[in-house]
């Protein structure tokens, strides 16, 4: 008999809370980055036209739309890398994060051609007829936000086969870092140069929504890259494989997948059919931007 269920009731209660919070914690506190990361995001986009914020607040529902089969590979990772890991298999762990890894990869450049159109589709669907600049303004966002597709891909298949392991922390180091660099780089892409504190001036390239749209591009790549670095020396010993998986690979994967992702499509969806409602109120432009 193990030594956990010779323990007292109460001492294996204790342990169970002890493990539950040093998985969650990372977790919590990327969430919250994650959170602040957003709200900076559209306070610096709001110190630009107006349009912009309309713009950038309509492409969200596009990123969302993207974003929910992005998670879903990285949702398939997680589980079977923590069945095999699990199972002290550890080579058919490996091979479960390499096939994701892959799979999510060749899917991220996929979505990047397919979000390229969608750009100016939902440019006519989220934004008012009636405000052809915030128009402009998504389909300028959005069109090099798709870049980031790829990248996303590789840090939540990764992230998910970590997390699979029971590391939480270094997908809260690592996206921690990316957030970071994400503040920074709208900090310098965004705005022009301008005066600070004690006469230090601090550069800008004044790009405006652009700037805004590749401040997310870079850092995600940075991370993405920083993600394929680290996870090699991990457990997983993962490196990005060229060769897409063979079918069966494909199937078991996308068995756990697709009903996720089918989940969050569902709720993509309706607030896709409520941005469109607002697009038809009085004041379309200043409705979908305070959503």
């Amino acid at each position: 008999m193990s030594s956990d269920s010779a323990a007292p009731p109460a001492q294996q209660e204790d342990r169970s809370w002890k493990i539950v919070w040093t998985l969650a914690w990372p977790a919590v506190v990327l969430n919250s980055m994650q959170t602040v990361n957003a709200l900076l995001d559209r306070f610096f986009i709001q110190s630009l036209d107006p349009a912009a914020l309309t713009g950038v607040g309509a492409s969200t529902t596009l990123i969302f739309f993207f974003m929910s089969i992005s998670f879903m590979i990285g949702t398939a990772a997680t589980a079977l890398v923590a069945r095999f890991f699990g199972g002290k298999d550890y080579p058919l762990m490996q091979t479960a994060a390499k096939k994701c890894l892959s799979l999510s990869f060749y899917l991220g450049w996929i979505m990047m051609a397919l979000a390229l159109p969608a750009a100016h589709l939902g440019a006519r669907l989220f934004v008012p007829e009636s405000d052809p600049l915030a128009q402009e303004m998504l389909i300028t966002y959005f069109s090099i936000f798709a870049f980031t597709l790829p990248a996303a891909n590789i840090i939540l298949a990764i992230s998910g086969s970590l997390r699979g392991t029971g590391d939480t922390k270094s997908p809260m180091v690592l996206s921690g870092i990316q957030i970071v660099l994400h503040i920074l780089l709208n900090y310098l892409l965004i705005f022009p140069p301008r005066a600070m504190a004690w006469g230090f001036v601090m550069p800008g390239a004044d790009m405006g929504i652009k700037g805004a749209a590749y401040a997310i591009v870079i850092s995600s790549w940075v991370s993405a890259i920083a993600y394929l670095i680290w996870s090699r020396r991990t457990k997983l010993a993962l490196k990005l494989s060229i060769r897409p998986p063979n079918w069966e690979w494909i199937t078991r994967i996308l068995k756990i997948a697709v009903p996720s992702g089918i989940n969050s499509l569902i709720r993509v969806t309706s607030l896709m059919m409520f941005m469109m409602v607002l697009t038809k109120v009085p004041d379309g432009s200043r409705a979908v931007a305070a959503l």
